[in-house]
């Protein structure tokens, strides 16, 4: 079970790889930024230059804390970092505004007012109407179940549902002719809404490889992640196996793609599945009676 723990607490660090640098940099340019107009010093060094790191030092390890404590709160983070570099920017151009000044209402409000509009553009649905074509996402992951486990679990053999790592969602796996390799999948996605897709199949080497294209049927195309090409790649390292996944959808909003981008999103998807997976390897099988035991 340490073992477990340690290796799920790495996949969550390695998640936060781009996170953490862009929150960094967006910190220290509001910091910047927003004390240019001060001349002074700090211990022979720039204010502006001193504050800067200053807030890149101590708003990187908070995001960082806010990550593994808090997950479902992680994108404050840029957000907050998108609203003190709107601020600071402020700053530059009216000293007034400088974050120096953060004691002040007016400059309070700025800074709430920059939250809220970046956050609202950041996580709704607005701007969705920008979107760019076959943007690819890439994740990447190791685990020490063995290939057919993990081509069982991640990729999937029909009609063997019960073997995936979202098995209690999958509503059914199957093929879509018989003697092809083009597959159905269904999964639940709530209470009330089933997510049929189809996958046509167009090289597959299992348990090593596949590549399809896919198509949610039940989706609106264009919007989201309704239809596009995947491919995975199993590569057996010795102990461990190394999971390669590249998803290219036919169309996605750009505020999509860089959240998924920044926050790792696709491949988070893949740290849940394998978590699945190895936890379920790990339990403990109930008992079985003996074959030849009469009922009482």
């Amino acid at each position: 079970m340490p073992r477990l723990f340690l290796t799920r607490l790495r996949r969550k660090l390695w998640r936060e790889r781009r996170r953490l640098p862009v929150v960094a940099l967006l910190m220290f340019a509001a910091g910047f930024l927003g004390n240019m107009h001060f001349d002074m010093t700090i211990m022979g060094l720039d204010r502006a230059l001193v504050l800067g790191l200053a807030y890149a030092l101590v708003f990187t390890p908070l995001a960082l804390l806010l990550a593994l404590i808090l997950p479902s709160w992680r994108f404050s983070a840029e957000i907050v970092s998108v609203a003190f570099l709107i601020f600071g920017i402020a700053g530059a151009l009216d000293p007034a505004y400088n974050l120096s000044a953060l004691s002040q209402g007016k400059t309070i409000w700025m800074v709430l007012l920059s939250f809220v509009a970046f956050s609202h553009l950041y996580t709704s649905t607005l701007l969705d109407g920008i979107t760019i074509a076959s943007p690819k996402t890439r994740r990447r992951g190791w685990s020490r179940l063995p290939a057919q486990v993990l081509w069982d679990g991640l990729v999937g053999t029909p009609p063997h549902k019960d073997r995936l790592a979202n098995a209690e969602n999958t509503v059914s796996l199957d093929y879509l002719e018989p003697g092809q390799p083009h597959r159905r999948w269904v999964e639940r996605f709530d209470k009330m809404t089933l997510l049929e897709e189809h996958q046509f199949v167009q090289e597959i080497d299992a348990p090593q490889f596949i590549r399809f294209r896919w198509r949610n049927v039940t989706a609106e195309e264009g919007i989201g992640f309704a239809s596009g090409e995947k491919q995975v790649r199993i590569t057996d390292l010795g102990r461990w196996r190394r999971i390669d996944m590249t998803c290219a959808p036919s169309r996605l909003p750009l505020r999509l793609w860089v959240q998924t981008w920044l926050d790792d999103g696709m491949g988070r998807i893949l740290d849940q599945d394998l978590n699945k997976l190895e936890s379920r390897a790990v339990a403990p099988v109930p008992p079985q009676p003996p074959q030849n035991a009469q009922p009482a």
